[in-house]
């Protein structure tokens, strides 16, 4: 499940520019912006997927992403039949749009915490604003009305939950700055750093490739 709640910075508040955005079984959420996104949008080729319905940066992005999922081995109107791809698609289009951002010599630091999901795999990204983890075992009542919502699990229910904030009095876990996370059917988790794989540096302030 994906659930969204958008302050819009980009695009108007419309039914089209409300996320999470799909495309067969893939779908996207996005936190964030991209800055100077009419100049971005020029280095994004969406190949058949375009134009999108809406006019916000993260459709457009998500469209590019399609566009993108063959290099990796993916299909976007199947699920994937592994996590490691999506983990990689998702670092690499990361830093691709950061590398954009950086040619254009904006100001503002791009914000792209997106999350993506096939039903079978989930994948999030960390890159401008927070982003938090946790292992979920049993049936936890929601913190804001007390009630479950999941009327089908019984004390066997585990699941990964990936949150901007924490949500619950569980234990979550920070996910660091300038990473993508991960995680399959079967709960196993994935996560590869953008600053440690040597993709993009990070300076205090700044960006760059």
């Amino acid at each position: 499940m994906i659930a969204h709640v958008r302050a819009a910075t980009v695009g108007k508040v419309t039914m089209e520019n409300t996320h999470p955005f799909d495309h067969g079984p893939w779908a996207l959420a996005h936190n964030g912006t991209i800055p100077n996104i009419e100049h971005v949008r020029t280095h994004l080729d969406l190949g058949l997927y375009a134009p999108p319905w809406g006019d916000t940066d993260s459709e457009l992005a998500f469209r590019w992403i399609l566009n993108r999922m063959r290099d990796y081995g993916l299909d976007p109107d199947r699920p994937a039949d592994d996590l490691e791809p999506i983990v990689d698609l998702i670092a690499e289009s990361v830093t691709a749009l950061l590398r954009v951002a950086i040619a254009t010599e904006v100001e503002e630091t791009p914000e792209l915490n997106f999350v993506i999901s096939d039903g079978r795999h989930l994948v999030a990204s960390r890159w401008g604003n927070s982003l938090y983890w946790t292992f979920r075992r049993g049936v936890i009542d929601c913190a804001s009305c007390g009630m479950s919502h999941c009327d089908q699990a019984d004390e066997t229910y585990k699941a990964v939950v990936v949150a901007s904030e924490p949500l619950t009095d569980e234990d979550w876990l920070e996910i660091p700055e300038g990473t993508v996370f991960g995680a399959n059917a079967s709960l196993e988790t994935l996560s590869r750093s953008l600053v440690g794989d040597g993709l993009i540096t990070v300076e205090p302030g700044r960006i760059r490739s």
